[in-house]
């Protein structure tokens, strides 16, 4: 997942007041038309991604793909809202762009499965970074709702090739606290409330962006 690359905004939206300038048209319909425009070229390599290494990771079959899919276009609209909103108040390209890196690694940093104990003075910053709630979504998803078993009591006479018997040789236990067992701070049994979390940040984000070209390319 990556933010939409701000040079390339810097670049339209310089087009764009010179256009406005001209009077040649509105703001809302060049939004519209570059937001309409992106969505096709933004979605297709997420969507390749997914749709080969879902099946590769054998991760939970059903309508859950579909979810899974839903779940990661989500975030990635989001980061793309994110990199115009860049392209829409940093005038130059070479600044956008190392805020985005800034911006990106420290969202990274912060959220992760195996990001633990983090410093309160920069915790925080995981509360506003869309990446921590597409993983959280994903995590449930994936996780949620399901029966699992730990096989790692290994007794002598364990089989892994005869995965059928496992349980009813007293193999494998179920796991009866899922959280626990991944050593997750995420309630993966627990509603699905980071997808509103996501759709929130892509509402203001995109008006942010409307109203940031509305003020910086006044003709």
């Amino acid at each position: 997942m990556r933010l939409q690359r701000p040079k390339g905004a810097v670049v339209a939206r310089k087009m764009m007041t010179k256009e406005r300038a001209s009077g040649m048209y509105r703001l809302s319909a060049f939004y519209l038309a570059r937001s309409a425009s992106d969505i096709p070229a933004d979605l297709t390599i997420p969507t390749i991604f997914i749709a080969i290494t879902y099946l590769m990771a054998g991760l939970r079959h059903g309508g859950y793909f579909f979810l899974n899919w839903l779940s990661v276009m989500l975030s990635t609209l989001v980061a793309q809202a994110f990199g115009l909103f860049l392209g829409a108040t940093v005038m130059n390209a070479k600044t956008a762009q190392t805020i985005c890196a800034v911006i990106m690694l420290t969202f990274m940093l912060v959220g992760g499965f195996y990001v633990t104990n983090i410093p309160v003075w920069i915790g925080w910053i995981k509360w506003i970074s869309f990446l921590t709630y597409a993983f959280n979504l994903l995590l449930k998803l994936e996780f949620g709702g399901r029966t699992f078993y730990d096989c790692s009591l290994q007794q002598k006479d364990f089989n892994p090739s005869d995965p059928w018997n496992y349980v009813a040789s007293g193999q494998c236990v179920e796991v009866t606290d899922i959280n626990a067992a991944l050593n997750s701070t995420t309630d993966l049994n627990g509603p699905k409330w980071e997808a509103a979390v996501l759709i929130g940040f892509l509402i203001v984000s995109r008006i942010a962006v409307y109203l940031a070209l509305r003020f910086k390319t006044k003709p």
